[in-house]
């Protein structure tokens, strides 16, 4: 990061000067202390405007928390304010956002790019006496859409913040799913948000429909931040930490900076022994050269990964350094993606097409990856192939037998695989194949032999609900070799309903968070509501009656539903239970029944993550 201002007494910015205390960061080996979900990697283009840029494949993973509100997004950067290499909390009234941007193939699909500020919010009412920290505020800057002046030509987009509230929208949660885990994200005052943003700082795509994702590309160079006040750093932000650079899969080199104080001429640096941090250093002590060697396909800072560090000491012989943090900013670098190497042959009927969801290869970057068929490589018929599921229909040319075949690589939008074949037997009439069922199926299972148990869950799902079951399944999270596609997945849920009751709760999901096709809140009470026997379904049902989707809000109704839940054993439904005993909402207040069902929900452990554990403590001591 690099810092500057005219002048640390608070300057005030002309209408003509832009703010004065500049936050700025160059993406040249990869993105620095920004994270993001959307596969990175370092681009070199000799020659190019732009020789080199931190390239970011959309759409990443769907960031789903806050459906219920603003809709989809997707996390393109952002920016941890108290972490290393940030300045700190920023005050964002009349601050300005720039960065540095081309689109490759870029299509942001009807969706918006924009800033997110999210700030931990000062707790009061029930919360007054927790911990900073538990809940934060999240704000999107829905007015300074930048999808539109994002090209194919390198720009450099200015956007000057505004503090019009017609030009926020408040993000919302996603407590159609999660209850009252939701409530990590709470509403709090724009302006109070703006002025000290000590969470996050996020570029996203935002878009109400989760099916409507942005892709190609998104190149850039810098992002750069100007505020009118200076940062305050928080945590371990504004530490200053000695930075150098890498790439993923390659030796870091430099030269260290060593100390002020020391009479660098006689310098001798010594590495602080088992100081390094994702990767291996040595130092010359006579020269401060240093290397630095992260683990294979090792890329950071990300969400997962942390930081790559290490620390070291210089001394000229008299004085001796405090340990000096260095941080080696590790930009990736693309992989070839493989292809699956699982058997996709078939044997199929003359005259008849034949359908199947060929099994989506690997990449190391998380890239997504899509199908491919090579020109010119069908033999023996008509091949219709979706690019991104991987979904085929082989129609076999009228009075062909014997040996049909294509061929078909995937792609990461980089670079394409190796090509495989897939040959397909058809055979004359009165020669139909073998078939199997859904039994045969489970016995692959059952003996252990999962490549063949999850080919002929593939083959049988047109026809088997309980294999149409299991496949939606995996279409639905992206497993088991299949390409998460919502919209594959609600076609086989809905042809595999009576054959679980998991079908129904799945479903629903698909139907409130609309994905995979329109929200349909009513249609998703009905497969709840088809199962009066199970706890997730009773509490799921009970939120929707809380918040009134489908039906009128009827909070006597959803703590019933909450009881009913509880006592089944369901300890989700005991939290937001004894939160509603907390506050006497839709029931009278009871500190004793509050106290009761929020205990049971702690010591159940039923708590996502750290904050949320504390939440449900907190809670349990207020109620006491």
């Amino acid at each position: 990061m690099v810092e500057t201002s005219e002048d640390h007494g608070l300057p005030t910015a002309t209408a003509e000067a832009p703010p004065p205390f500049t936050y700025s960061w160059d993406f040249t080996y990869g993105l620095g202390p920004w994270t993001t979900w959307l596969p990175p990697s370092v681009v070199n283009e000799a020659g190019g405007e732009i020789e080199q840029f931190t390239r970011l494949q959309a759409p990443g993973p769907l960031d789903a928390n806050h459906i219920d509100g603003i809709g989809a997004i997707w996390l393109v950067a952002h920016l941890s304010t108290p972490t290393l290499g940030s300045p700190g909390a920023l005050n964002l009234h009349d601050a300005e956002f720039e960065m540095t941007v081309r689109g490759t193939d870029f299509q942001a699909n009807g969706g918006k790019l924009a800033i997110w500020v999210c700030r931990y919010v000062p707790e009061t009412g029930l919360m007054e006496n927790f911990y900073v920290g538990l809940q934060v505020t999240n704000w999107a800057n829905t007015g300074g859409d930048m999808a539109g002046q994002v090209t194919d030509e390198w720009t450099t987009i200015t956007l000057k913040i505004s503090d019009d509230p017609a030009d926020w929208t408040y993000a919302g949660n996603y407590q159609t799913a999660e209850g009252d885990i939701a409530d990590r994200y709470v509403p709090f005052d724009l302006q109070q948000t703006l002025s000290h943003v000590d969470a996050t700082l996020h570029l996203v795509m935002l878009n109400p429909d989760p099916d409507s994702a942005p892709s190609g590309f998104l190149d850039l160079s810098n992002i750069t931040i100007r505020t009118q006040t200076p940062a305050i750093p928080d945590g371990l932000s504004g530490g200053n930490p000695e930075i150098h650079y890498g790439l993923e899969d390659q030796v870091a080199t430099g030269t260290l900076n060593g100390a002020s104080g020391i009479d660098m001429q006689h310098a001798v640096f010594t590495l602080v022994g088992g100081s390094a941090v994702n990767g291996v250093a040595t130092i010359d002590p006579e020269t401060g050269a240093f290397t630095f060697t992260p683990p294979a396909d090792w890329y950071g800072p990300t969400d997962s990964n942390g930081y790559a560090t290490f620390r070291y000491t210089v001394s000229d012989g008299v004085s001796t350094s405090a340990p000096i943090t260095v941080v080696v900013y590790v930009g990736g670098i693309n992989d070839a993606p493989l292809l699956s190497d699982r058997v996709e042959n078939a044997d199929l009927a003359a005259g008849q097409p034949y359908g199947f969801t060929l099994f989506k290869g690997s990449d190391i970057d998380g890239d997504r990856l899509t199908f491919e068929v090579v020109e010119g490589s069908v033999v023996g018929g008509t091949l219709t192939l979706d690019p991104r599921s991987g979904r085929y229909v082989f129609t076999p040319t009228e009075g062909f037998t014997g040996a049909a075949s294509f061929r078909y690589v995937v792609t990461d939008g980089h670079v394409d695989s190796a090509e495989k074949t897939v040959t397909l037997t058809v055979h004359a009439a009165g020669d139909s194949p073998a078939t199997k069922t859904f039994d045969d199926a489970v016995a692959f299972l059952v003996a252990g032999d999962l490549e063949q148990w999850q080919y002929w869950v593939v083959r049988l799902a047109e026809t088997d609900p309980n294999a149409a079951y299991h496949y939606a399944t995996w279409l639905n999270d992206g497993i088991n070799g299949i390409t998460q596609d919502w919209g594959l997945a609600r076609h086989y849920y809905e042809q595999a309903l009576g054959a679980s009751s998991d079908v129904n709760l799945r479903l629903a999901t698909l139907y409130v968070g609309g994905m995979g096709g329109d929200r349909d809140y009513v249609a998703a009470r009905a497969l709840l509501e088809a199962l009066p026997n199970d706890s997730v379904a009773v509490f799921r049902l009970a939120i929707l009656n809380d918040l009134g989707y489908g039906a009128p809000v009827d909070k006597a109704l959803a703590v019933e539903g909450y009881m009913q839940a509880a006592r089944m054993g369901n300890m989700e439904a005991a939290w937001n239970l004894g939160r509603r005993y907390l506050a006497g909402e839709g029931v009278a207040p009871s500190m004793d029944d509050a106290y009761f069902w929020i205990g049971v929900a702690v010591k159940a452990g039923v708590a996502p993550n750290a904050n949320i554990q504390r939440l449900l403590v907190e809670n349990m001591a207020l109620a006491a």
